[in-house]
């Protein structure tokens, strides 16, 4: 159970780094070129998986730990 509580505080961590940044629409606006909606609409999608994956680790590391501290 630590060794699961660890895994999901590590993956829940890493989980932070997944989101994007603007910098390829920053760099699309400033050449004036055309944005790409599509690759926005799936930069918004992985954010949104890596934002409920966060919370979905962060919420089962809670619960291995606090079983893991009752027994």
């Amino acid at each position: 159970m630590a060794a699961g509580t660890l895994t999901c505080a590590i993956l829940s961590t890493l989980m932070v780094i997944v989101f994007p940044g603007d910098h390829e629409m920053d760099h699309q606006r400033r050449r004036h070129e055309r944005v790409d909606w599509t690759t926005v609409a799936a930069a918004n999608a992985l954010a949104a998986i890596a934002f409920l994956l966060q919370h979905g680790f962060n919420a089962l590391r809670i619960i291995l730990n606090n079983t893991f501290e009752q027994r």
